[in-house]
């Protein structure tokens, strides 16, 4: 979270830091308020508690406190709703969310919305004393204003990047930049790609990583932004002084912990130096295909468009139309025929041909399916896999699924019932209305259909209502624990389950214990 340094700095401020917390679980909020104490930080000093978002967004608003720990996701008025509200009227607070492992696009969100950073439940000693450095070395009195502005700044262009992205807009760098203070004209956008293997996601690397660039960048010859790649990459624009200047780029790869560098599938990829009236999707899209090379580069695990161009040329295109004819026929062995001879690890092909191959049998696999009425099965994207023998097994996997789905239930038994006790069998797991209708051997849109005019309701309406019936169940027993209620109908959390328990009976597990059904 904070820069990495050996040894804490306990550098001062004014006045000791004012901390409010705020978690809809009283006991989650006391527990981070008391481990801030037990630090016994002198640069930490009044701790509050509050257990809604319309609380925090009162006592923001009334106490304007030095920093803020923040649940993203609360009922009524999330976190997200309370940074949005407290906005621009709390520039001198720095606000940190509090997340769990499974809330990506929510903490991406909460940066953008002026989250100076975020700490993963359950937080510890060490998470808490590195916030307090990340406040106090971030935020010293005397620069509260400017910083935030600045802040405020570079959150503006990752909104500007990445809604040209998503749209597909002809935004030019010089519209997304706009309204900020810019050092030259030239850019370079630069994605940093994390192996999908280990833990060091986008997410956990710029935590890791952005204040060290932060620090890097505020010189006279560099200056960088955050953004989020479509594929949830962490991506980097650079406004640089001079044209060729590219140490400063370099130098943040070369920064990086050899475990993430090293790792099968991490890979940095350099754009070329453009314009400001370069258009943002152009410039991004050069860079994106050069990270395809992750999968023919053996000797190194960073490149950058002119040494691609050098080393590779233009691709050549892969012909996997036979393949894509045997397909049609359900002739599916073919495929995988192809994919093995496509993605060997000496790479037959490179860069995007090895993309346009892959997308190409993917769909042959999918239009059989749906010409056979079966369900189409999920195959990750090229973007999400990290080596050639990841892409050779999708294709493996998706192939010997569709066969498994021809296994259809006994024609004794209707698909609809079949599904019903295939929900039964497994409300203890993780369930979704794919799974169960191929488990069903339907296809979805099918399923969906034909369950509801059986059933009478919807499948995901089915679902709960079973989960929520065997639960109260389960809860008429006393010696039965709440959380192993919730780990017996499908929830891996105790705080989602008994959210879900309330919304449907208007009343909280521990509430209905004892209660007549």
């Amino acid at each position: 979270m904070a820069p990495d340094s050996p040894s804490r700095s306990h550098s001062s401020v004014a006045a000791p830091m004012r901390v409010l917390v705020v978690d809809d679980e009283p006991m989650i909020a006391r527990g981070i308020k008391s481990m801030l104490e037990r630090i016994d930080d002198p640069r930490v000093g009044e701790v509050t508690t509050a257990f809604s978002g319309a609380d925090a967004v009162e006592r923001v608003r009334d106490t304007e406190p030095d920093v803020v720990i923040l649940d993203i996701r609360m009922p009524g008025m999330s976190g997200l709703e309370v940074l949005e509200r407290c906005g621009d009227g709390a520039r001198s607070t720095a606000f940190f969310v509090l997340s769990g492992h499974d809330e990506f696009d929510y903490v991406k969100r909460a940066f953008k919305l002026g989250a100076l950073d975020y700490l993963l439940k359950p937080a510890s000693l060490d998470d808490l004393s590195a916030l307090i450095d990340t406040a106090s070395q971030r935020i010293p009195a005397a620069q509260l204003q400017s910083i935030a502005v600045d802040v405020t700044a570079r959150w503006s262009v990752q909104v500007e990047v990445e809604r040209a992205l998503d749209e597909r807009s002809g935004t030019p760098i010089s519209d997304a930049v706009a309204g900020t203070s810019t050092i030259g004209d030239w850019y370079r956008f630069a994605i940093i790609r994390t192996s999908r293997a280990i833990p060091d996601d986008a997410l956990s690397l710029r935590k890791r990583i952005g204040p060290q660039l932060w620090e890097q960048s505020a010189g006279d010859h560099a200056r960088v932004y955050f953004f989020w790649t479509p594929d949830s990459d962490l991506g980097l624009l650079w406004n640089l002084r001079d044209r060729d200047a590219i140490e400063p780029v370099d130098r943040c790869w070369a920064d990086l912990s050899p475990g993430v560098r090293n790792a099968s599938g991490s890979f940095f990829a350099v754009g070329d130096a453009v314009g400001p009236e370069a258009r943002v999707a152009d410039a991004y899209d050069t860079v994106a295909a050069i990270l395809l090379y992750r999968f023919t580069i053996g000797d190194r695990s960073h490149a950058s468009a002119a040494e691609v161009r050098e080393r590779y040329g233009v691709p050549s295109a892969i012909s996997v139309e036979e393949a894509v004819r045997e397909a049609a026929a359900g002739r599916l062995e073919r495929v995988i025929e192809a994919s093995d001879r496509v993605f060997a690890d000496a790479a037959y092909g490179h860069g995007s041909a090895l993309q346009t191959a892959y997308d190409t049998l993917v769909e042959s696999i999918a239009h059989f399916c749906e010409r056979a009425g079966l369900s189409v099965p999920r195959l990750r994207r090229m973007a999400e896999l990290d080596t050639l023998r990841h892409v050779r097994d999708e294709i493996a996997n998706a192939v010997a699924s569709v066969r498994s789905a021809t296994a259809a239930p006994p024609e004794s038994t209707h698909p609809v019932d079949y599904a019903i006790d295939y929900v039964d069998g497994h409300l203890g797991e993780e369930l979704s209305m794919a799974q169960v209708a191929e488990a069903a051997g339907m296809s979805y849109s099918h399923f969906s259909r034909v369950f509801k005019e059986r059933t009478g309701e919807g499948f995901n309406r089915y679902l709960l209502r079973k989960r929520m019936e065997r639960a109260r169940a389960m809860l008429s027993r006393p010696t039965v624990r709440v959380s192993e209620v919730a780990y017996a109908v499908g929830y891996r959390s105790h705080k989602h389950f008994t959210r879900a328990f309330r919304d449907y009976y208007g009343r909280t597990p521990s509430e209905v214990r004892g209660v007549p059904k």
